[in-house]
């Protein structure tokens, strides 16, 4: 073998074989030696089931979804609140960088 195609092989190596941080050949970890999961976590205790009326009335509406680009442009500029003008703000935002990124990956 040239010593070029030794060089060129090496080279595509993973940087974790040249670092010596790939599981040895003797070193493998079978199935049999871990831990089921109920085990490992057995410490963690779980958390109890609370009445609704325990916790702030505004987590219920962290699961509820928030208004859309489209209907928050509807929206006239006077109707729309402050938290509605920020989240107005972010979505076009996002919807820019999209679209930056869209045009950068096919080219245009």
């Amino acid at each position: 073998m040239r010593l070029s195609t030794c060089r060129s092989l090496w080279s595509a190596r993973p940087a974790l074989l040249r670092r010596g941080l790939a599981a040895k050949a003797g070193k493998a970890s079978s199935a049999a030696e871990a831990k089921p999961l109920a085990e490992a976590v057995g410490s963690i205790s779980q958390p109890s089931d609370r009445p609704a009326t325990d916790y702030p009335s505004w987590l219920s509406n962290l699961t509820e979804p928030g208004k859309t680009l489209g209907e928050l442009k509807r929206t006239p500029a006077e109707q729309r609140s402050n938290h509605d003008d920020m989240r107005l703000l972010k979505l076009s935002s996002r919807a820019a960088i999209k679209s930056i990124n869209f045009s950068k990956a096919k080219g245009i």
